[in-house]
């Protein structure tokens, strides 16, 4: 697939705003993938997110 380099900073621009957005919705770090893995796996399992300062765990059930 061949792209014009302004439409590939036009999608970096993009995905950075994306990115940012997400991380500021879900009140957690720069680990998007991880934050959202952590409030997906609490929804189905009905747990409670921990803090981030708790070192042993992420969710209680």
């Amino acid at each position: 697939m061949k792209i014009d380099f302004n439409d590939l900073v036009s999608l970096w621009k993009d995905y950075n705003k994306a990115s940012k957005s997400l991380v500021d919705a879900m009140d957690g770090t720069n680990n998007e993938v991880g934050e959202f893995a952590e409030k997906l796996v609490a929804k189905y399992y009905k747990a409670e997110q921990l803090s981030a300062s708790n070192k042993s765990a992420d969710l209680e059930t």
